[in-house]
C-alpha cells in the first residue's frame, strides 16, 4: 500500500471521527434543547456551554490529525513536524481532561449536576 493511500485513508477516518463527535455533540445537545423537563430546562443554557467547549480542543486534535496524515501523503512519515503534532494531539487531549474536569467541578459547585432520582 501507498502512502497516498494510507494518508487518503487516514483523513477518511479523521472525518469520520469528527462527524461522529459531533454528532454525538449535537445529540447530547438536542436532548437538552427538546426536553421540557423543569429540572433539565433551568438546567439547559450552562449545559449547552459545557457540552460545545468540550469540543474545542477536538477540533484542535483533528486538525493535527490532518496534518500528520498529509506529511505521510507526502512521504515525510518520521519527521519533526509529525512529531510537534503528535504533541499537540496529546495537548489536546489534555486540555479537554481539564476542561471536563473543570467543567463537572463548576457544575457541581451550582448544584446543577443530574442526580439520581428514584421514585
Amino acid at each position: 500500500m501507498s502512502l497516498k493511500t494510507i494518508s487518503r485513508l487516514l483523513k477518511f477516518a479523521i472525518i469520520g471521527m469528527g462527524l461522529c463527535a459531533f454528532a454525538v455533540q449535537g445529540s447530547a445537545s438536542l436532548v437538552f434543547l427538546a426536553s421540557e423537563e423543569p429540572l433539565i430546562h433551568n438546567m439547559q443554557i450552562p449545559w449547552l456551554i459545557f457540552i460545545w467547549t468540550t469540543a474545542i480542543p477536538m477540533v484542535f486534535a483533528l486538525v493535527f490529525s490532518w496534518k500528520t496524515a498529509d506529511n505521510i501523503g507526502k512521504g515525510s512519515s518520521f519527521c519533526m513536524e509529525n512529531a510537534k503534532n503528535l504533541h499537540g494531539i496529546a495537548m489536546s487531549s489534555l486540555a479537554d481532561c481539564v476542561v471536563m474536569i473543570a467543567g463537572n467541578v463548576i457544575l457541581t459547585i451550582m448544584n446543577m449536576n443530574f442526580k439520581i432520582i428514584r421514585k
